[in-house]
């Protein structure tokens, strides 16, 4: 079997658990998109990086994008970090995006609030 990337494949249920996992990021990152609470782009390129190692014809039309390639740029930067500074760096990433969120929920319900309230 020829592999044009050098890569060999994968057995069959390691590509189903990731298709699955895929299909999994990519729908928690559409509802991302909606609600601020969740932090869409995270998980939509998590999907697209899990894809990336599940097909090579995908692995070469993302790799052809340069918005990608500097998300995988900073994802391999990331991966040299040690473990615990790993965890905190993700800590401190959903601690913000919460927080984002949250705001967010507040002037939401603020202006849903004034809305209500006043006179028409």
């Amino acid at each position: 079997m020829n592999f044009p990337s050098g890569k060999p494949s994968m057995h069959w249920l390691i590509k189903t658990i990731l298709l699955v996992s895929v299909v999994g990021l990519a729908f928690i990152g559409l509802v991302g998109l909606v609600l601020p609470i969740i932090p869409g782009l995270v998980f939509l390129f998590l999907a697209v990086l899990l894809l990336t190692r599940i097909s090579t014809r995908f692995d070469a039309l993302a790799s052809g994008h340069s918005g990608f390639q500097q998300l995988r740029r900073r994802w391999r930067t990331m991966n040299m970090l040690h473990v615990k500074d790993r965890i905190k760096l993700g800590f401190w990433y959903c601690a913000g995006a919460l927080i984002r969120g949250a705001d967010s929920g507040v002037k939401t319900l603020q202006q849903w609030l004034h809305s209500r309230t006043s006179p028409q």
